[in-house]
């Protein structure tokens, strides 16, 4: 029996969504460590 092409759809559409949403804490980590990288460059080259 074949899914109907607009539930397959939305099953791809969620599925999507879902690793978009499991993505979002690795993004703001990575964020965060990019940012503590530029603040600790600017304290080092303000000493200098």
């Amino acid at each position: 029996m074949r899914i109907p092409d607009t539930a397959a759809a939305a099953a791809s559409k969620t599925s999507v969504a879902a690793g978009r949403r499991e993505a979002a804490p690795t993004e703001l980590v990575c964020l965060a460590l990019a940012l503590a990288v530029v603040v600790l460059a600017i304290r080092i080259a303000s000493i200098w």
